[in-house]
């Protein structure tokens, strides 16, 4: 029997023992939980394939917004094919750029109509989305009109575009996209190293460029997708300003591990006579990035601790100790914004390569109130339903994670009340993260404040074929489920030796792990109930569909 064979029927065995006997109590061995996971397959693989078979099948001729996304998910990019790129080494990104902006010719986005954004555009590890949530309100309070391009949505793709900080509706983004689609047909494609049509991100940004466009925003926020240097949304020639968020290890298998690997890469944005801010980096990423720096003619800026723009204490809407480092850069990267666009010539009295410690400023009033009016769902995200306290973090790194505890901690501990609570979490993580660095920081909560359940599923709710937005082709249905429990595993190790170790289960669905959240719920007979869901956004936007839950 070879490994890969093994190592189901070893989690099958481990899956019957710890879930299979509670979301499905017929299941008392490992051959009955088999054919429980190959149906748990089987259903996951019709969740993921009904909108490709749909968007083939379907009569496109209304071309409304749900064919809209039928179509696009055809531009995923299939787990299988992934798999075998990342086997062979096939998976060249250094031609990425080239080959999106051969596909920005195609949909008339020339270097003026891009430039012609005036975008901040911010990359890194940490932050980012929160970063440029900042970003868009505090200009929008000042009187512009903005566009936001960040990714990934929780609910619906169209979030990932929207302008004055709302996304843009659905029959907007049905006319934009067809109009995208269409001109990428009536355009052949004539690199023979690029392929006939973009992937999914890919297309979303070459889409919400051209909203941005058509809308005529005064500012485009641009959020890079992975990376930097490669990435998409590298194809802007000239933003106003660049930002860096902190940096840490994602994506390890195409970034690099270490971190002057992952700074080359993240500082890949940086461009000549282009302003460039990041937040305060450990000395390797640092370097990396004052080299990028160098390499295009500018200093590296680092923007300074919140308390640099007193007087009086300005926290931010979007919780956490973290969430003042991205506070810092988001000012810095506006003020920047605002004297570049006014005509400003940026300050040249640094050498390049230089890392120079910036100043704080008194705030305006539109400064303070956007930071502290900002909203970001699924980061530091607080939310009550059906009597449950659920605490949402799209934390998916170890220094993320670490920072989602330790907001977890505080907050959880002021709801409490000084009242007996009983806190849960519920955790997925994929993508080659190791879960057991993930999960540390939670099993090492303090008492006041220990998890007492924690659940494992996939990020993933039963609703592919109400809701096509949902789709995750790049991910095999089996490893979905191998996942739960291989988190589950992670967990119990972390407990061991422990006095009083946390009862965990894993479910097969998310659907299931909800109801047993629903039991314990009735079982606590009025004792509050905490729940902390984590470790992947995907996860965050299962939750909130399931709850249907508006973040819109």
């Amino acid at each position: 029997m070879n490994k890969s064979v093994l190592n189901k029927r070893r989690f099958m065995i481990r899956a019957a023992q710890q879930f299979g006997c509670t979301a499905h109590k017929s299941s008392r061995n490992w051959i009955s939980f088999a054919r429980v996971f190959e149906k748990a397959a089987e259903r996951q693989t019709r969740w993921l394939e009904f909108p490709r078979a749909m968007a083939d099948a379907a009569d496109l001729s209304s071309r409304g917004y749900r064919e809209a996304i039928q179509k696009l998910n055809t531009l995923q990019t299939p787990a299988k094919e992934l798999a075998e790129q990342k086997k062979s080494g096939a998976r060249d990104l250094t031609k990425a750029v080239d080959h999106v902006k051969g596909f920005a010719a195609r949909v008339e986005l020339d270097d003026s109509k891009l430039n012609s954004l005036a975008a901040v555009h911010v990359a890194g590890t940490k932050g980012k989305g929160s970063t440029c949530a900042m970003v868009e309100a505090i200009l929008r309070a000042k009187g512009n009109k903005t566009g936001l391009y960040s990714s990934p949505h929780l609910l619906e793709a169209r979030e990932r575009i929207r302008i004055n900080g709302v996304p843009i509706s659905r029959p907007a983004f049905a006319t934009h996209f067809w109009e995208c689609w269409d001109l990428l047909v009536q355009h052949p494609n004539v690199d023979p190293t690029s392929p006939d049509m973009p992937t999914y991100f890919r297309f979303l940004t070459l889409l919400a460029f051209r909203v941005f466009a058509a809308e005529k925003v005064d500012i485009a926020v641009v959020e890079v997708g992975l990376g930097g240097r490669f990435d998409a949304t590298n194809i802007i020639p000239r933003p106003v300003v660049c930002g860096v968020t902190a940096l840490g290890f994602d994506h390890t298998a195409i970034l690099g591990h270490t971190l002057a690997e992952i700074g080359y890469q993240k500082g890949g944005i940086i461009k000549e006579g282009v302003p460039v801010i990041t937040s305060v980096q450990p000395e390797e990423g640092m370097g990396a990035l004052a080299q990028c720096a160098l390499d295009k003619g500018v200093f590296l800026g680092v923007a300074p601790p919140m308390q640099s723009y007193g007087p009086g204490e300005v926290i931010p809407a979007i919780k956490g100790e973290h969430q003042l480092e991205n506070a810092s850069l988001a000012l810095q990267l506006c003020r920047a914004w605002v004297a570049r666009t006014a005509g400003a010539v940026a300050a040249v009295d640094h050498e390049a390569g230089k890392v120079v410690p910036l100043g704080g400023f008194l705030l305006d009033d539109k400064e303070r109130a956007a930071i502290q009016a900002v909203r970001w769902p699924g980061r530091s995200h607080k939310m009550e339903w059906g009597g449950l306290q659920i605490y949402l973090d799209g934390a998916h790194t170890a220094e993320s994670c670490a920072a989602c505890a330790g907001w977890f901690r505080d907050v959880s501990e002021v709801d409490a009340s000084d009242k007996s609570a009983i806190r849960v979490l519920i955790f997925n993580c994929t993508g080659g993260r190791n879960p057991t660095e993930l999960l540390t920081p939670f099993a090492e909560l303090p008492k006041t404040v220990r998890i007492d359940a924690a659940l494992f599923c996939p990020g993933a709710a039963p609703v592919a074929q109400d809701n096509p937005d949902q789709v995750n082709l790049t991910v095999e249905p089996e490893e979905l489920l191998v996942s739960a429990m291989k988190n589950l595993e992670c967990w119990e190790a972390l407990q061991k030796g422990a006095a009083d170790s946390t009862p965990a289960l894993a479910f097969a669905y998310f659907d299931q792990c909800v109801e047993h959240i629903r039991k314990l719920q009735e079982e606590q007979q009025g004792v509050p109930v905490h729940v902390l869901v984590t470790g992947s956004l995907h996860l965050i936007g299962a939750f909130l569909k399931f709850t249907e839950s508006e973040v819109i």
